[in-house]
């Protein structure tokens, strides 16, 4: 089901793969997901529209 990350980038995958897993358990907002990870909410954002491209 994850193969879509496959085409990624080591460091890309991982990135993806962290942010999908922080959604997963808390199915939280942006930006409390952003605070979980020490990052932007628009970095959230932007990571979440990448995974969305890639599961189209």
């Amino acid at each position: 089901m994850l193969q879509p990350l496959l085409a990624e980038t080591p460091n890309s995958r991982e990135i993806l793969s962290e942010t999908l897993l922080a959604w997963l358990e808390s199915r939280d907002s942006a930006p409390a997901i952003a605070a979980k990870l020490g990052v932007h909410p628009q970095t959230v954002r932007y990571r979440w529209k990448r995974i969305n491209e890639l599961f189209r």
